[in-house]
């Protein structure tokens, strides 16, 4: 796939944002703030925690809690399949990387460490949007507001300083939302959700720890889980090369 060939609009809209960059030295530095601050995303695992606990009888609460457990699959299953995207598709260099765009960066947030990662389409996109639109079958005024949060706050910042096209973002909304739809059937949801709610009812200290900690790691991308990852993986490989 030829990207550039396809990115016109992409290229029209980042050079539209490039030219805002570096004329308000503040406002660069709040987009910078939301981009590298995980207090951002941890917000929208805070208002899932806010629903969890939020009063209703036990009806309103079983379903609820049905709807949540279903989003956090669909941000799951959201992550694998755009992995499995940037992994299966030509390599995406993201537009601050481009030396043909004449991107000026922002030296507080050059993460240099991503120029191997390719940028179609955006994890977070995929992530956030999928939890924001999974809160829309809790509370349509919540998960509207939500999915605003997640465009301007979690998804501008990453297009204005050039971590990502828009498309990455547009091709990741569309996959977390379509994710966020399918997984909250209600067929779905409920066989999604049965063993766990039942795990939380057999052992509520365990299963409530074990839900912190993944509500944690959609906060931080996985960040630590990947680090992990790739330290077993390095491990392994030096090992496999001293036999």
């Amino acid at each position: 796939m030829d990207y550039r060939a396809l990115s016109h609009f992409d290229v029209f809209i980042i050079h539209g944002m490039n030219s805002l960059v570096g004329r308000s030295v503040p406002f660069d530095r709040v987009v910078a703030y939301l981009l590298d601050n995980p207090l951002s995303t941890a917000l929208l695992t805070a208002t899932f925690w806010a629903c969890w606990f939020k009063p209703a009888d036990a009806e309103k609460l079983q379903r609820t809690r049905e709807h949540l457990l279903a989003t956090l699959w669909a941000g799951i299953a959201g992550i694998v399949v755009a992995r499995a995207l940037a992994l299966g598709l030509p390599f995406r260099l993201r537009p601050r990387f481009d030396p043909s765009i004449h991107f000026p960066v922002i030296d507080a947030t050059n993460n240099a460490t991503l120029m191997d990662w390719s940028a179609f389409p955006s994890d977070h996109a995929v992530m956030f949007f999928a939890l924001s639109v999974g809160l829309c079958w809790v509370s349509w005024r919540l998960g509207l507001l939500a999915t605003l949060y997640v465009a301007f706050v979690v998804c501008f910042p990453r297009v204005y300083l050039g971590y990502h096209y828009p498309t990455d973002i547009l091709v990741g909304m569309m996959i977390g939302s379509l994710c966020a739809y399918g997984f909250n059937l209600a067929a779905a949801r409920r066989w999604l959700a049965a063993p766990v709610l039942r795990w939380g009812r057999s052992s509520p200290q365990s299963f409530h720890m074990a839900l912190f900690v993944l509500t944690f790691q959609f906060a931080t991308m996985f960040n630590s889980l990947r680090g992990v990852a790739s330290v077993t993986y390095h491990t392994f490989e030096r090992l496999l090369a001293l036999r």
